[in-house]
C-alpha cells in the first residue's frame, strides 16, 4: 500500500494528525517524493491530503482565496490512479508545489497578521493609558504578558520571518489628533513628575520618541533612505537598553532633541524658519536657566506635535 492508498483510508482528522506524527508514515511521504523527484518536503506531501480531506480546519483563512488549492488537492487525490498510469504524477505536482507554495505563503501571512494586528492594539491601549499608568501598573504589566506571548505565537508559527513581520507592521498610532486628546494636564503633570525623580524614568519619553520617529517616516514614505538614518539617529532600542543599565542622561536626550529639530526644521516650509529658530531659542533659554528636564521635553515634544501636524497638513494640500 503507497502513501497516497494510507491517505485516503484515513477519515477523521484526529487520526489524521496522530498518523502524520508516525516516523513510519513519514518514511513513506520521503520514499515516494524520491521515486517520483517531486518538490515537496514529506510534511509538504502529507499536508496536501489534509487540504483536501479537511478544508474547514486547514484551508480556513477567510481573508485570502482557500478554492482554488482545495481544488487541486482533490483534482490528485482523486485522480491519482488515471495519473499514475499516464506517468503524470511528476507534473502535476510540480504544478500543484507552485500553487501550494503561493496559498502557504498567503496563509502564513493570515495567520500572522492575526497575532500582529493584536499585539499593535495592546500598544495602543498602552498608549491610551499613559496618563494613568501610575494607577495602572497591574494593567500595564498585563499588557505586556499578553504581547510577550503574542511574539512567542509569532515566532513559533512564523520563525524570523514572523519577527520581521512583527518589526515592519508597526502603524502610526499616535497621530496628531490622538496625541492631542490624551496629551492632556493630567498627562503632562505625571509625565514632569517622571522625568524629574531623583532616578529619571524616561519610559514614556521613548514611547513617544517612537511614535515621533513614525510620524516623520510616514511624512516622508518614499525615502528609504532617509528612514535608515532616521532609525540610526533615533535608535529607540539603543535607548532602552542605556536605560535598563542607567547610562541615560540628558546630554543624550538633548543631542536627540537637536537631531530631531534640525530633521523637521529641514521638513519644514522654509517660511517656517523664524519661528522654528525661536523654538529652539527658547528650548536652549530653559537649559541655560536650568528648568526642569520634565519642563523643557513638555515644551520640546508640544511644539514637535505641531510641528508635524502643520507638515502633514501642507503635505495633503
Amino acid at each position: 500500500m503507497d502513501i497516497v492508498q494510507v491517505l485516503y483510508s484515513i477519515n477523521s482528522f484526529e487520526k489524521f494528525v496522530k498518523v502524520s506524527f508516525d516516523k513510519i508514515f513519514i518514511q513513506k511521504s520521503q520514499n515516494f517524493i524520491e521515486k517520483n523527484n517531486i518538490k515537496f518536503t514529506a510534511k509538504e506531501f502529507i499536508s496536501l491530503y489534509a487540504i483536501a480531506k479537511f478544508p474547514e480546519i486547514v484551508a480556513d483563512s477567510t481573508d485570502i482565496d482557500n478554492s482554488i488549492i482545495i481544488q487541486k488537492c482533490n483534482y490528485f487525490f482523486n485522480n491519482y490512479k488515471q495519473l499514475n498510469l499516464e506517468n503524470k504524477i511528476k507534473l502535476n505536482l510540480d504544478e500543484l508545489y507552485v500553487i501550494y507554495k503561493e496559498w502557504k505563503q498567503a496563509d502564513l501571512d493570515c495567520k500572522l497578521n492575526v497575532f500582529i494586528n493584536a499585539y499593535y492594539e495592546f500598544d495602543q491601549m498602552y498608549i491610551n493609558l499613559l496618563p494613568y499608568v501610575e494607577s495602572n501598573n497591574t494593567l500595564i504589566n498585563n499588557i505586556k504578558k499578553e504581547q510577550f506571548k503574542l511574539v512567542k505565537y509569532i515566532k513559533n508559527i512564523g520563525g524570523k520571518y514572523g519577527i520581521q513581520r512583527l518589526s515592519n507592521a508597526k502603524p502610526v498610532y499616535l497621530n496628531i489628533k490622538e496625541f492631542k486628546n490624551i496629551a492632556t494636564k493630567a498627562f503632562w503633570d505625571s509625565f514632569i513628575e517622571s522625568i524629574d525623580k531623583e532616578v529619571p524614568d524616561y519610559t514614556r519619553l521613548i514611547i513617544m520618541l517612537k511614535e515621533i520617529k513614525s510620524l516623520i517616516k510616514n511624512i516622508i514614505p518614499n525615502r528609504e533612505d532617509m528612514h535608515s538614518v532616521i532609525e540610526e539617529n533615533i535608535d529607540t532600542e539603543l535607548l532602552l537598553q542605556m536605560l535598563s543599565n542607567n547610562a541615560m542622561n540628558f546630554t543624550d536626550i538633548y543631542n536627540l532633541m537637536n537631531y530631531i529639530y534640525t530633521l523637521l526644521k529641514s521638513l519644514d516650509c522654509p517660511a517656517n524658519d523664524e519661528k522654528n529658530n525661536t523654538f529652539w531659542k527658547t528650548i536652549e533659554n530653559m537649559i541655560e536657566k536650568k528648568l526642569s528636564y520634565g519642563n523643557i521635553l513638555k515644551e520640546f515634544l508640544i511644539h514637535i506635535f505641531n510641528q508635524l501636524e502643520e507638515i502633514q497638513k501642507a503635505i495633503s494640500r
